[in-house]
């Protein structure tokens, strides 16, 4: 038989010391509830709802969301997100799912209204094209503008049937530089 003896505890004492957290940006703004929603630091403005909830940064030109939970980082120091738009062959946006991103029930002339690749200069608002006979792509204009994304879905919730024939200065051109 074997016999069972105490074993002997280590006399020395291992003493662990908490790694510090640095501090979370919403901490570090002082944000505990709704009460002051409009906050400033760094030289900036920020806008929070709540310690759990991104930091909003309003810029002269974006708006950026920090985490909430993590310390703060200038703009140049802090990695970005890239977004990345996939097409298919004749230029049209993909949803999702991998299919062509159509505007819904939106039509010119009958046909089917789509984003397109190209956006309007400086801005993230995409053209809206419709393709003819030929599958070549063509924009719509009004009064010599190529018409966005942000433009049609407006128009078309102010039709009854989302056809945007029924706007007389609605006119389209072809695309010259279709790929």
């Amino acid at each position: 038989m074997k016999e069972n003896k105490p074993k002997k505890k280590s006399s020395s004492k291992s003493k662990t010391t908490p790694t510090p957290r640095a501090q979370s940006f919403a901490e570090e703004l002082g944000v505990t509830d709704l009460g002051d929603p409009i906050l400033a630091s760094h030289g900036r403005i920020f806008s929070v709802a709540g310690p759990d909830h991104p930091v909003a940064e309003f810029t002269d030109e974006f708006l950026v969301m920090h985490p909430s939970d993590k310390p703060y980082q200038e703009e140049d120091k802090s990695p970005s997100e890239d977004i990345v738009f996939k097409m298919d062959d004749r230029g049209v946006i993909l949803n999702e799912i991998g299919e062509p991103k159509k505007i819904p029930g939106a039509k010119f002339k009958g046909n089917e209204l789509f984003v397109y690749w190209k956006l309007r200069p400086g801005s993230l608002f995409h053209y809206v094209v419709f393709f003819d006979q030929n599958n070549a792509p063509n924009f719509l204009i009004i009064k010599g503008h190529k018409l966005t994304t942000e433009l049609v879905y407006k128009l078309r919730n102010m039709t009854h049937n989302g056809e945007l024939t029924h706007y007389p200065d609605i006119s389209f051109e072809p695309d010259t530089e279709a790929l």
